[in-house]
């Protein structure tokens, strides 16, 4: 008989001033890389994560937001 781990959902949104990195530290936690030429996120972009544990799975949906002061809208999500 096997037992299946558990699942966790999580849903994380980045909030932050304009340019100040946030893209960068998703972009490093998501595909493990680095650019120093990326341009302003426009609204919001996510990506989907799954960490496996020996103990549960999870499931991220991680949001990146714009900085800009006409997104700050977004912050509520």
């Amino acid at each position: 008989m096997s037992s299946k781990l558990p699942t966790y959902s999580f849903k994380i949104v980045i909030l932050g001033e304009s340019a100040v990195g946030k893209t960068s530290l998703l972009l490093r936690f998501h595909k493990n890389q680095f650019s120093t030429q990326l341009e302003s996120t426009i609204g919001a972009s996510h990506v989907q994560k799954s960490i496996n544990t020996t103990d549960c799975q999870m499931q991220l949906l991680i949001w990146d937001t714009a900085g800009q002061e006409q997104y700050h809208s977004l912050a509520p999500m």
